[in-house]
């Protein structure tokens, strides 16, 4: 009787067998087991299997202490390990893979830990959590699957080999020629970002060998380095190769480094000749002082329209007393003598007789109505009025 190591608590009247053989030999000391296979004896809570061999077998096995029954399967072989999917082989970009310990039919149902190991039995990773992602072994044709607690392991096929696509020509300039130079500098987005931090690309690229036919260059692992008396101008061809991965590429040294207008790769940011702080300080104050000239802009435009009201309003008695004052000067209806007279009339319509009522219309008669000045065009039209009057006194 073994204790379930995934079961998150102890159901109500059931009790956990004791770990320690002396305790669990107590325990179930008057257990009686028995199955319906040969080849297995059972004592004090054990069993044991009569002839050990490498052959995968089941034996069904019944227990009984006091008033407890339980049946169980007891599964001898040779432990192994099964993949999910089961495939020949397995796409890098694409699989992802779990990992179970079985015996036979029967697999154990916790996941355990896996290392990964090369074709030479050197190990790349250890307890890699599941699934396991294949995109982060490139140049790989072969990997090794092991248990991280025991020798059990499996060998698995990965087909296409995937490849870091490095570049194929690496043009540096005179300063850059002085660095070491990356043997592998990929065209993909995603891989350049993977390889950004020296720290990864020094751990995928430990094992790279180069060669070259130019004694302009030498090799570390992962780097080129170009002579120091090597010509201004000058090409190099490398040959390179990681596991099953192989590429030539060429290093041109060149006076400046040059670009392709169609290239990929973004381009360097140009440095002006001169500091850009005057630029962005005089743009700033340049804004400011737009913003604050509107404003003073505005303000004179809405001064110059009340300006402009205020005096159009001055001619037109606007206060009773004003009114009365026009009316009490104006004792006819001669417009020569108060051109206002007219517009004092009509403000206060209401204090007049009917006679003068009756006197203002017929005085309106003789006007045209275009040229009738009341509450429109008052300034201009009276004053071309008192023009009109000096050159000719009559209505006709």
């Amino acid at each position: 009787c073994l204790p379930e190591k995934n079961e998150p608590s102890k159901p109500k009247g059931h009790v956990k067998p004791a770990e320690e053989d002396a305790l669990y030999e107590k325990q179930f000391n008057d257990v009686i087991c028995n199955s319906t296979a040969t080849g297995i004896r059972f004592a004090r809570g054990f069993a044991t299997f009569e002839e050990m061999d490498e052959n995968p077998r089941e034996y069904p096995v019944e227990c009984r202490l006091y008033e407890c029954a339980w049946d169980f399967v007891i599964a001898k072989g040779i432990p192994e390990l099964e993949l999910t999917p089961t495939q020949n082989f397995y796409n890098p970009h694409t699989d992802n893979i779990m990992v179970k310990v079985c015996i036979g039919r029967r697999c154990k149902p916790e996941i355990p830990k896996i290392n990964i190991l090369d074709y030479k039995g050197e190990k790349i990773d250890e307890n890699v959590k599941q699934p396991i992602n294949l995109k982060n072994y490139y140049c790989r044709s072969a990997l090794t699957l092991a248990l991280s607690s025991g020798a059990v392991e499996k060998t698995i096929d990965l087909a296409p080999v995937q490849h870091y696509l490095c570049r194929s020509r690496i043009v540096v300039d005179r300063i850059l020629a002085k660095k070491p130079i990356r043997v592998c500098q990929p065209t993909s987005i995603s891989l350049q970002k993977l390889l950004t931090r020296d720290e990864v690309y020094n751990a995928l690229f430990q094992n790279v060998k180069c060669i070259s036919s130019s004694d302009e260059v030498t090799f570390s692992p992962g780097y080129a380095h170009l002579s120091e008396f090597a010509p201004v101008k000058v090409d190099v061809d490398v040959h390179c190769h990681l596991y099953d991965c192989e590429w030539d590429f060429t290093i041109a040294k060149r006076l400046k480094p040059f670009r392709n207008r169609c290239d990929r790769a973004a381009r360097r940011d140009r440095r002006l000749p001169f500091s850009e702080i005057p630029f962005i300080l005089g743009g700033v104050l340049g804004g400011i002082f737009l913003f604050f000239l509107s404003i003073v802009y505005l303000k004179l435009a809405l001064g110059r329209r009340k300006q402009r009201r205020k005096r159009n309003s001055q001619g037109v008695p606007t206060s009773e007393s004003a009114i009365l004052r026009h009316l009490n000067r104006a004792g006819h209806n001669n417009i020569a003598d108060d051109p206002n007279v007219l517009l004092a009339y009509t403000a206060v319509l209401e204090k007049y007789s009917t006679e003068k009522h009756e006197r203002l219309k017929e005085f309106l008669t003789k006007y045209p109505e275009k040229e009738r000045p009341i509450f429109r065009g008052q300034g201009k039209r009276v004053r071309r009025r008192e023009h009109n009057w000096e050159i000719s006194p009559t209505f006709d």
